[in-house]
């Protein structure tokens, strides 16, 4: 192989041997060398001395100066430059060579220094990439060309940034805004309140609220109707807000009026109106959150909606409203706040299930053979008797018996706190009604001759807890003192007195705030032809500390009624106890009630007289 032909052999390498001219210093100059060394690398004769310097023998007006010139050889052909190639001789003229700097890898930029004999490959990476900065950056090997790089991983680690890539940039992290509204996440810095991609392209500082939606659209800090842009226009029963099904719905009672009044409710407030639709029997639930103390809700018939009554009621706190079984119809739910207060509505609607037992009239335990009990926890409040003026705020247990003949009947509950005893014939129905006591301590109420037949009993409980039970001791009838009752009232004159007792008597009214609820009464009636002094005094027959209480009143009250022109109540010190009412009255008719605790009764006298005022 000649030297060129050797340089060429050598082309994979970054720099090709290139052709020199050496001289010895020693010696006369010896001249060109042969053309065969043109392309030879260098040699050293002995390592101990200097190399040998070369001649570049190429010149511009050699640079193929042979081509066409005749031959014997190839050796005649050369021009002595190296990156024109080695020249041949063929059929007997010169012919110039092929580009001895050429690879077959088309990523490289290829090139010939002539100073060094040398062929240059530069790897281009650039002339490798498809144009996609995603896939990684491809590179130029210089044995096999281009060659694929590892994609780019394109995450920097931060929950804050969206990361993504860009063909022509590469990766990109940019500033979390899931919902594409804009808005970077609040939580990152920015001041999108909701950026869920789900539902947060309506939400973002500056929008329009959305009353009902139960979000914080304009990113104010303040959803629905806490924001004071949403203000509520469902002030009555003709304005109601159409609830589409269950769920949790927002409210506010600010800027409404006071239009209803709710059955177990004792204040007035402004209240907001909705509106529901039962396609089946559903058991009903109803509660609102947020409204504070002394709010109250009441479910009634849509038809209804203005007077009631309740179908259910509660002034509890919070107030909520079970009603089981309800069914399918059109209803009205109304909520009271003591003032202009935004709240949370809940509806929900579920699988009707049986009333438990003794929760209402439906599943009444029977009484009349022996004592049955039934669980507060699961008990609901069904009625308003007229001793009780809240609904909502107890539970009640319903009881039956049934009387084959004129009888005596004495009850016996469990319950000591506070709670009210309602008789009737009908149940459910308050015009039924035959007696109703409420107070507390007492557990035993005893009703006289009462008539043949079946009878339900109302056991109201403020207890929340454990067995609500009772007991009838049924027994031949005894006659009703004529004064037990307010139709019965005994008249009172000027100068007239007697003695009269409580025992066996009933509890019928409230009596005066001076006498409390658990009372046993004895009715009187007075009538006034003009303006008098009204001197009553009740004192001791017995001449014990029984401690009486007098109520003065122009009608004998309801039973919840505490009402009164004057109440007094009664001195146990010295004996024997008595109480005195004096007061100025004007003509007319007057009711005087005489009221002693159940374990405090005794034989009494009563007296009356009148002066000039």
């Amino acid at each position: 192989m000649t030297g060129r032909g050797l340089a060429l052999a050598l082309g994979g390498l970054a720099l090709a041997a290139g052709c020199t001219t050496m001289s010895n210093p020693g010696f006369p100059d010896a001249g060109p060398l042969d053309a065969s060394l043109d392309a030879a690398p260098p040699m050293m004769e002995d390592a101990a001395r200097p190399p040998a310097p070369t001649r570049e023998t190429c010149t511009e007006a050699g640079r193929g100066a042979t081509i066409g010139q005749p031959c014997a050889g190839d050796t005649a052909c050369d021009d002595g430059c190296f990156c024109n190639g080695v020249e041949r001789c063929e059929g007997g003229a010169c012919v110039a060579a092929e580009d001895p700097c050429v690879d077959d890898i088309d990523c490289t930029a290829d090139s010939c220094l002539e100073e060094v004999n040398r062929c240059i490959f530069d790897p281009q990476p650039e002339m490798c990439s498809d144009g996609d900065a995603c896939n990684g950056a491809e590179v130029c090997d210089l044995a096999v060309g281009c060659l694929a790089s590892a994609p780019l991983y394109c995450n920097d680690e931060s929950s804050c940034t969206v990361d993504s890539c860009d063909t022509l940039t590469g990766c990109v992290f940019s500033p979390r805004d899931l919902d594409g509204d804009g808005f970077f996440d609040g939580r990152c810095g920015g001041d999108d309140c909701d950026d869920d991609p789900r539902f947060g392209r309506m939400i973002y500082p500056g929008a329009p609220e959305d009353c009902t939606n139960r979000r914080d659209d304009d990113c104010d800090g303040s959803r629905d109707y806490n924001d004071s842009d949403c203000v509520p226009t469902n002030d009555t029963c003709a304005l109601a807000t159409v609830l589409p099904g269950p769920g949790t719905y927002s409210g506010s009672t600010r800027a409404l009026l006071s239009d209803y009044t709710l059955g177990c409710s004792t204040s007035r407030g402004p209240d907001s109106v909705f509106r529901f639709t039962l396609d089946d029997t559903r058991d009903v639930t109803v509660s609102v959150s947020g409204a504070g103390a002394g709010a109250a809700v009441t479910i009634r018939a849509w038809a209804d909606c203005a007077a009631g009554p309740e179908v259910r009621c509660s002034a509890a706190s919070p107030p909520s409203v079970i009603r089981r079984s309800l069914p399918a119809g059109e209803y009205a739910i109304i909520v009271q706040t003591p003032g202009g207060i935004p709240f949370d509505l809940t509806l929900r609607a579920e699988s009707p299930t049986p009333d438990p037992p003794g929760d209402t009239c439906d599943s009444a335990l029977d009484i009349t053979s022996g004592t049955e009990a039934a669980d507060a926890a699961v008990l609901l409040q069904d009625t308003l008797p007229s001793c009780n003026s809240t609904f909502g705020s107890y539970r009640d247990a319903y009881f039956t018996f049934e009387l084959t003949s004129v009888s005596d009947v004495t009850l016996t509950t469990s319950d000591t706190a506070f709670h009210y005893v309602n008789l009737m014939t009908t149940c459910g129905d308050l015009a039924s009604e035959v007696r109703c006591w409420s107070g507390s301590g007492s557990p035993m109420q005893t009703w006289r001759s009462l008539p043949a037949g079946r009878y339900w009993v109302t056991v109201g409980t403020s207890t929340t807890t454990g067995p609500v039970s009772a007991t009838v001791d049924i027994r031949p009838p005894t006659p009703i003192p004529p004064n037990d009752r307010c139709g019965g009232a005994i008249m009172l004159r000027n100068g007239s007195s007697r003695t009269d007792t409580t025992i066996d008597f009933g509890d019928d009214v409230a009596g005066g705030t001076c006498a409390g609820t658990a009372r046993l009464d004895a009715f009187y009636v007075i009538t006034l032809s003009s303006r008098r002094r009204v001197l009553i005094s009740v004192s001791d027959a017995d001449g014990g500390t029984t401690r009486f209480y007098l109520t003065l009143r122009g009608d004998c009250g309801t039973p919840s009624d505490t009402s009164s022109i004057a109440c007094v109540s009664g001195l146990t010190s010295p004996a024997p106890a008595s109480a005195t009412l004096n007061q100025v009255l004007d003509p007319g008719t007057y009711y005087l009630i005489v009221e002693t605790a159940a374990s405090d009764t005794s034989d009494y006298t009563i007296s009356a007289a009148l002066f000039a005022p």
